[in-house]
């Protein structure tokens, strides 16, 4: 969890690991003028999101096997504005070989915000190709598959 508003809030943290889900409150510095949220912030949100629940997944420790977006879409439904609290939900609904493709749904109170379809694939920093998901890694997203009743979602190029 990171640091707590004037109220004593927390302005950050994970609020469930299974299924994986954090929280985080709007800043003024991610707003325009007129206190509604840029909308690039959006993909920041789904990526940070996404990067929390691996490195969890992977207890912290990364290793050499790097794991950037390839591809990010995002449907928004919603305004943000400063003080709101933005609930992640993260999850598997795809792997692959050398990638997987994840879930990303933000909600504000009953409000759907956003729905982001993010594909990460893991990489060798040292050589800067693709390698196979980590053994450790795809197992625990297995774990969490979010259609975990289709094969053809299991293992796949």
């Amino acid at each position: 969890m990171t640091g707590a508003s004037a109220e004593g809030r927390m302005l950050e943290g994970i609020a469930s690991l299974n299924p994986f889900r954090v929280f985080r409150t709007v800043k003024w510095s991610e707003c325009d003028p007129a206190g509604v949220v840029f909308a690039p912030h959006f993909y920041c949100y789904a990526l940070g999101a996404l990067d929390a629940m691996v490195l969890h997944l992977l207890d912290g420790v990364r290793g050499e096997v790097q794991s950037p977006v390839k591809s990010a879409t995002l449907t928004h439904y919603s305004t943000l504005k400063p003080g709101d609290v933005l609930h992640l939900e993260v999850a598997p609904v795809h792997i692959g070989r050398t990638s997987f493709d994840m879930r990303v749904e933000g909600m504000s109170d009953d409000r759907a915000i956003f729905n982001a379809a993010v594909r990460i694939v893991c990489t060798d920093q040292a050589v800067t190709r693709s390698v196979p998901v980590p053994e450790r890694l795809k197992g625990r997203l297995l774990e969490r598959l979010a259609i975990p009743d289709r094969k053809e979602n299991r293992e796949e190029e």
